[in-house]
């Protein structure tokens, strides 16, 4: 297989599961160490095979993903993003993260555990009106946590009247 040209934004949303599974089992593995922005779609996990998870949610992602700047993670649940930073390390180049449409209860451990992602190399979060409940008083020992990693923190803010 050769791959001629880069494609600067592929959406793979509308395609049926045979194009999608050969896209991750075979085009992906070829091209991740160009890809620079990558969005994840949570729903993608409980519809796609072993195979392909493995690929797309494991912890060797830093060996396909070598020049990964940003990660747009959406419609992750509680349980996807929870378990997300444990299998994301050593993504040297990686240092913006966004949620989007979070499906779930916002757990103070799991804001923890996301401001810590990839070994706390993350220098910008942000996060959509779907995390407005976010609790950012958090303190331990009486100390507000600070994750000093962290330049950039983007949360949007709804009024409500």
């Amino acid at each position: 297989m050769a791959i001629s040209d880069l494609c600067h934004h592929m959406n793979m949303i509308g395609v049926q599961y045979k194009q999608f599974q050969c896209i991750a089992l075979k085009v992906l593995p070829e091209i991740g160490s160009s890809i620079r922005l990558l969005v994840f779609n949570g729903f993608w996990q409980t519809t796609m095979s072993k195979q392909i998870r493995s690929i797309l949610f494991s912890s060797d992602l830093s060996v396909v993903f070598t020049q990964l700047h940003t990660w747009i993670l959406i419609y992750f649940t509680n349980e996807h993003l929870f378990t997300f930073p444990d299998t994301n390390k050593n993504l040297v180049q990686l240092v913006k993260l966004d949620i989007r449409s979070f499906e779930g209860k916002h757990l103070k451990e799991l804001l923890r555990k996301v401001l810590a992602t990839n070994d706390g190399q993350q220098q910008s979060i942000s996060f959509d009106q779907h995390f407005i409940d976010l609790d950012l008083t958090e303190a331990q020992h009486d100390q507000p946590i600070s994750y000093l990693n962290v330049e950039e923190l983007t949360i949007n803010l709804l009024k409500y009247n």
